[in-house]
Order: C-alpha cells, then sequence, then structure tokens
C-alpha cells in the first residue's frame, strides 16, 4: 500500500522531478485518543475535504500493530505528515525506518523536536541528523525543525534580538530544511507577551519572503472546550498581521490526561477536538494549488 503518493503531497514545495505545484492543507493527529482515528466514521467530512493525517510519534508507537493497519487504511491516498524527536540520529533513523518506512507511510513531511527542552541545535548538528535520515526516509519528504525557541523561559529576554528575520543561525537551519514549523498553541500564544507574538509573525512572515514552507501546530493545551474559539481567535490575528502558515497541524500531544480529558483526537463533530479544529482548518483554507518550484533539502 502506497500510502501518500508523489501527486497528493500537499502542503509544501515538492521535490524538482514531481509537479512543482504548492497545496494548502490540514494534518489532523496526536496522542490522546489517536487510535479513534481507526474509525473512518470520526473523520467522514475532514477526509473528504481534503484533511491529511498526523503521526505525532508518542501517539504511533503506542499503537498495536492491527489498529495501526486500520488507521491507514481509514486514510489511505491521504497526504501524512510525521513527527519525530531530535539527538541520536542513528536511533531516529532506525525507528522510522521500523515504524514507519515498514508500514508503507511514505510522509510528504517530516518534522523534529529539534529545540524540545530548551535545546538549540547548531546547522552541523542539524545536517547531521537529517542526513542520517535522508537514508532510511530517501529524498521526497521534506525534513522540518520544529521552532520551540520563544516557548522556554529563559529566552523571553532575548525573543527580539533572537527574531529569525534577524538570527543568521536560526536562518541557516530554516534554509537548509526548506521551511519551518512552529509548535504554538493559540491559548498559549495569547497569554504570553507581546514579544512572543511578533516572534511567532515575524518568522512566519520571513520564510514566507524566503519562498519557504511554513506548517504551525495548533494544539488544544489548555483550551478545553474553548480549544475551537481560541483556534479561530488565533487564525484571525494571523491573518490580521500578515502570518498566515501554507499548513496546518492540528493535535494534542499528551500522554497523561485527567478523566473526561475533552480534547481528544476525536470526533469532528466535536469543535474542539483536533480532528473538529482541523475540519474547520481545512474548511478555512482548502486545498489550493499555487506554482512553485523547490527541491527536498
Amino acid at each position: 500500500m502506497k500510502l501518500s503518493p508523489v501527486f497528493l503531497c500537499l502542503g509544501f514545495p515538492l521535490p524538482v522531478d514531481a509537479d512543482p505545484t504548492f497545496q494548502t492543507t490540514v494534518y489532523a493527529g496526536g496522542v490522546t485518543g489517536f487510535d479513534a482515528l481507526a474509525d473512518p466514521a470520526h473523520s467522514v467530512e475532514y477526509r473528504k475535504a481534503g484533511g491529511g493525517l498526523y503521526l505525532h510519534n508518542n501517539g504511533w508507537s503506542d499503537l498495536e500493530p492491527e489498529k495501526r493497519k486500520a488507521l491507514l487504511a481509514t486514510f489511505e491516498g491521504a497526504p501524512v505528515g510525521v513527527e519525530l524527536g531530535f539527538g541520536n540520529a542513528e536511533a531516529w533513523a532506525r525507528h522510522f525506518s521500523k515504524a514507519y518506512h515498514a508500514a508503507g507511510i511514505r510522509p510528504d513531511f517530516i518534522t523534529v523536536n529539534c529545540f524540545d527542552k530548551d535545546n538549540k541545535p547548531t546547522l552541523d548538528g542539524w545536517k547531521a541528523y537529517t542526513a542520517r535520515l535522508r537514508k532510511e526516509c530517501g529524498e521526497k519528504p521534506y525534513i522540518f525543525p520544529t521552532f520551540e525557541y520563544a516557548n522556554f523561559g529563559p529566552n523571553i529576554p532575548t525573543l527580539r534580538e533572537r527574531f529569525l528575520s534577524k538570527d543568521k543561525g536560526f536562518q541557516s537551519i530554516v534554509r537548509h530544511s526548506k521551511g519551518i514549523v512552529i509548535d504554538c498553541p493559540p491559548d498559549y500564544f495569547f497569554k504570553r507577551e507581546q514579544n512572543y507574538r511578533d516572534w511567532m509573525t515575524d518568522a512566519i512572515q520571513w520564510t514566507r519572503k524566503q519562498g519557504l514552507a511554513s506548517l504551525i501546530i495548533v494544539s488544544p493545551h489548555h483550551s478545553g472546550k474553548k480549544a475551537d474559539e481560541d483556534a479561530k481567535k488565533f487564525v484571525a490575528y494571523l491573518r490580521e498581521h500578515g502570518a498566515l502558515p501554507d499548513a496546518w497541524s492540528s493535535e494534542n500531544y499528551w500522554n497523561e490526561v485527567p478523566e473526561g480529558y475533552p480534547n481528544q483526537v476525536t470526533p469532528e463533530t466535536v469543535p474542539h477536538t483536533p480532528l473538529g479544529v482541523g475540519l474547520w482548518l481545512v474548511k478555512e483554507f482548502p486545498p489550493v494549488k499555487k506554482p512553485v518550484a523547490a527541491p527536498a533539502n
């Protein structure tokens, strides 16, 4: 089974040997309640609208083999994104090969949490990681850094000085990757200081000006049943500031949640679930083809 054919590489500039199009799209998934995506009834409208699948490594790794097969069958032919960790390149590359490639998953992109726990990757370290991962995933998928630099308290004093439009080190990683992923929960976005919001809008603005790809991860964080309202407010703010990304991921990513947690991944009929937010996003930003040409990193 070829889950994500080349012509379905939605959301990002395709490799040079493919049709050079740029299609805005949405990927949904997560961790808590992720297994429910195996039931086709939970995502009928979302899939019909062109929504894709987002495989967070924690959620995917927790699934039993039969559940994985059922989930992939439900989303057969849909665009796919994968989220991995950073660090030991050899270990992560082998994990990708065993857990994803062997299952027939050919993602449009792989996003890597290289800034997790306030890590600050170097260009050489990033190149080494992506080069090793490429040996397993091939040249087709993009490998993007997930920027979380602004999310950590120790970096607050230097946020404005380290805007993406100013920081050559950050720029070198984004240029090498042909794009950027930003993890920015809507409720957290509005609770933070103005410099934080300015960092986020600057990052998207700069990336788009360079003709590179951009994706924002939208998660419920502490929004609860207001997750959809916060997401819409967030999108409105980005639109007003000329900082809409090319694609979105709607997910949750907490392994341990309280009883009655309102932000399980499904169903799409509940607006404040990641799939419910994803359905709204894919209707708000339906896939639109635009000419662009950029090879994979």
